[in-house]
């Protein structure tokens, strides 16, 4: 039922009939549609707790709410409203609805729903969301979009110079019968390799910044590619999942069933399995925090800083930090490996220019040297 009280949100303009199809307007700015998608999916986790805070009808409001979207992510949000409104459950339409949330928000309110703890896991999640804006630093959309730029101009000036320069010099190289020095840009093989190494690289470029725009792309590389070759640390998936079971900790929910919650739906078979280990131990007698330790989803020291206090806030407080502490070393990393591609690609630029001007300063230097006998 919609709560009809005078403070339960954000009034929708009024329509005058429903004939009219008038939707509910509250645009102020088209540019607020620009965001990234992080921040989109956090706006929609705190729409959300509102209407869980106020008992307002999700479907609706979220309908409302698609208006002020653009592109993917608006067809995005209607269909979810369409599949709220035929009654599908809020955790069941966001799985059947990828990207509208982010897989560990929608892992997250799964568990929330099974145990009992919407209230406090909304805010768990705003309070992460808002931490993440704090420290995020990752700069890889700019980066790879200045570097692509200035391999699209490298690769046409050395088009300019194979279709116009450089037959150029060989026809002068030719009258003045001078041979043409081995490393020179005149050669039409060393040209067409550099060529299309440069072609390469832009297309790898290119390749990446439509992985960063394209969020279908982006879930099937992470999925596919990524998922069985190059698959993130388990300290990095599993940072969500002690921020989840500090908010169950700290309701003082049976550890056992969200674990088997968890394992069920996590979509990281490494860790389902580390879940399910710490479950059967727990079965067979073993503590909470010794059978995560069992299962390798705490080290020895963080068992006893668990076991040491008994209190359910200091425990949820400790998992926190625990998560903090490893979502931050992944983001170290990420950072890392950010500054180390970065000077990699300013060297293999840096090496086709230096290869087009010595070659360049080499030939002329060769005429130069004919002219004056």
């Amino acid at each position: 039922m919609t709560n009809q009280t005078t403070n339960s949100g954000p009034q929708p303009a009024p329509r005058d009939s429903i004939e009219d199809g008038c939707r509910f307007v509250f645009r102020v700015s088209r540019l607020g549609a620009l965001g990234s998608l992080t921040l989109r999916q956090n706006s929609l986790l705190e729409l959300l707790e509102m209407l869980h805070r106020e008992r307002l009808d999700p479907a609706t409001w979220i309908a409302h709410y698609a208006q002020e979207e653009r592109g993917w992510y608006r067809r995005k949000l209607r269909r979810f409203a369409d599949r709220l409104a035929k009654g599908t459950p809020i955790v069941e339409a966001l799985e059947q609805t990828p990207d509208v949330l982010s897989d560990d928000q929608v892992l997250a309110l799964r568990l929330a729903s099974q145990s009992g703890t919407l209230g406090p896991t909304f805010a768990s999640l705003r309070t992460a969301a808002s931490a993440s804006d704090r420290t995020q630093g990752s700069n890889w959309a700019t980066m790879l979009v200045y570097w692509c730029v200035v391999g699209i101009i490298l690769v046409g000036i050395l088009f300019a110079f194979e279709t116009f320069i450089s037959p150029t010099f060989q026809q002068i190289h030719r009258e003045m019968e001078i041979s043409i020095p081995a490393r020179s840009f005149m050669r039409s093989d060393q040209m067409r390799w550099v060529i299309a190494i440069g072609m390469a690289a832009v297309g790898v470029l290119v390749s990446g910044i439509l992985m960063g725009w394209s969020v279908p792309v982006r879930r099937w590389v992470r999925q596919g590619w990524l998922g069985t070759w190059f698959k993130p640390a388990i300290a990095t998936t599993s940072a969500p999942v002690l921020r989840m079971l500090a908010t169950i900790a700290r309701e003082g929910r049976p550890l056992v069933g969200a674990l088997s919650t968890l394992a069920k739906y996590h979509a990281d078979s490494r860790l389902q399995q580390r879940l399910l280990i710490a479950r059967n131990e727990i079965e067979q007698g073993a503590s909470s925090w010794e059978s995560m330790r069992i299962s390798g989803m705490l080290s020895s020291p963080e068992q006893n800083a668990l076991e040491s206090c008994p209190d359910k806030d200091s425990q949820a407080w400790i998992l926190e930090q625990l998560a903090s502490k490893r979502e931050l070393d992944s983001q170290r990393r990420r950072m890392l490996v950010e500054k180390c591609v970065h000077p990699a690609i300013v060297l293999f630029f840096g090496g086709a220019v230096f290869w087009l001007a010595s070659s360049t300063i080499l030939s002329v230097y060769r005429l130069v040297t004919a002219l004056s006998r």
